[in-house]
């Protein structure tokens, strides 16, 4: 209450602690990896990922597999989940 009162900005540990965490994930990816991770969350299929950046389905998929890496999932239902957990 007194950091907000003094202008400050207050934010809950637990969030804190998850903000940074998922600032650390997202810092682990290339620029293109971003790219489709958002087209990913935005359910696009890997064919549509692939029309919309002008790549073939096989970098796609290969990017995406990358992803799953770099996170510790195994499936596009897990990534879902775990950016949304976010």
């Amino acid at each position: 209450m007194d950091s907000v009162l003094s202008g400050r900005i207050y934010v809950e540990p637990d969030l804190a602690k998850n903000l940074v965490v998922f600032e650390r994930t997202l810092s682990r990816f290339t620029k293109r990896e971003s790219e489709i991770l958002c087209l990913v969350m935005q359910k696009c299929s890997n064919s549509e990922i692939a029309d919309k950046l002008s790549l073939t389905k096989s970098t796609v998929e290969n990017n995406i597999s990358r992803i799953y890496t770099k996170i510790g999932v195994f499936s596009r239902d897990e990534l879902v989940r775990f950016e949304e957990a976010f």
